[in-house]
């Protein structure tokens, strides 16, 4: 589970962090500046490797590993030398591999194109399953695992082999199939469009047009810690010059709902009038008042409570709205230092400071 979570965060920060039109290959990977360089040289390499063991087997991965370290310890490796090691370790052909991994840009982008089953059998009760997958150019090689969620519960999974555009294969399946979900244990690299990630605040961090809603209700008292964090983040993105940052625009809670791009709205209830307004994406399951609030069936109350809540855009769904608020401002300043610092959950809920509860979802392919 530990490491189907590394591997899940890996693919999270590929999409968050690198845009196609960013990407390099691993191969001219030098070194780390910024979180688009730890995404390709670092999480991107860690999963070439992790694929290549699911490739060639656990008995050759290891063998390979010992030979380079054999052959290059102490000195320099280039990924053509791994090639060659790990190609002789596992008595194949592995250039296919290393081309399409280590020396092009980007990752394949799955997508179940259709999904259908028929009853084979009526007296076995068993089903045939139809899946089409589709990848957008330029293909990829994979060796795919996906898992069936039948009717009582039971999870049926089977590995495919896609090489092509648009691929369809026939699944037999025991029970009634109620789902499916590609790669459920994120074993290959691929990119997660950003319209199926879990919202989070990293969303907004990286959109390309952001917006932050100021709040005009409320004491003076009650709008500083937000004010703060507003100048605090507008001067870290001035000091920057980067022209491929994103742009912030400040907006009053009274533009809200017109807000460009993600969304972070600062303030509850009583202060912020854009307040309820950002929770539409969330569903009835949120609740929000200016001296409690209650998410996922759970009521927080108190001076020392706030919370960090993430919500798909209600009208344009490749983009978050993101709330911030406490219960009182000084629960509010305690969050609001190191507020970037979670980014990757849909919501936390803070009590003096401190993560009390946490929800964050998975990016999966179901249909």
């Amino acid at each position: 589970e530990q490491a189907r979570e590394q591997r899940r965060m890996m693919l999270l920060g590929y999409a968050v962090y690198v845009r196609p039109d960013t990407d390099y290959p691993v191969a001219r990977f030098r070194h780390k500046s910024d979180q688009k360089d730890n995404a390709i040289g670092y999480q991107k390499a860690a999963m070439i490797f992790h694929m290549l063991r699911r490739e060639i087997g656990d008995e050759a991965f290891w063998a390979g590993l010992r030979k380079l370290v054999a052959d290059h310890g102490g000195s320099y490796a280039a990924w053509s030398d791994l090639e060659r090691v790990f190609a002789e370790a596992g008595r194949t052909n592995l250039r296919w591999f290393f081309a399409q991994w280590v020396e092009r840009a980007g990752a394949p982008d799955l997508k179940i194109a259709d999904a259908v089953h028929r009853d084979d059998s009526p007296t076995i009760g068993g089903f045939n399953l139809r899946v089409r997958l589709a990848q957008d150019e330029p293909l990829y090689r994979l060796r795919l695992r996906v898992a069936v969620k039948m009717a009582g519960g039971r999870i049926h999974t089977a590995r495919l082999q896609m090489e092509s555009a648009d691929q369809t294969f026939t699944l037999p399946v025991p029970a009634r199939p109620l789902s499916l979900q590609i790669d459920p244990d994120f074993e290959t690299f691929r990119r997660l469009g950003r319209e199926q990630l879990p919202p989070m605040l990293n969303l907004f961090v990286t959109d390309r047009e952001r917006t932050v809603v100021l709040p005009t209700g409320g004491t003076e008292v009650e709008r500083a810690p937000y004010q703060e964090l507003a100048a605090r983040l507008a001067a870290e993105k001035q000091g920057q010059g980067s022209k491929t940052k994103p742009a912030t625009v400040q907006a009053t809670d009274q533009d809200a709902g017109a807000s460009r791009g993600s969304v972070l709205v600062l303030g509850g209830p009583g202060v912020n009038r854009g307040a309820d307004w950002a929770a539409r994406g969330c569903g009835s399951g949120v609740s929000l008042e200016r001296d409690r609030f209650t998410v996922d069936g759970r009521t927080y109350e108190g001076p020392t409570m706030a919370l960090l809540l993430s919500c798909r855009h209600a009208d344009r769904s490749d983009h978050v709205v993101t709330l911030f608020y406490g219960l009182t401002p000084a629960a509010a300043a305690k969050v609001a230092r190191l507020l970037f610092f979670y980014g990757w959950q849909s919501y936390l809920v803070f009590r003096d400071g401190a993560v009390v509860a946490v929800l964050g979802g998975e990016a999966t392919q179901h249909r």
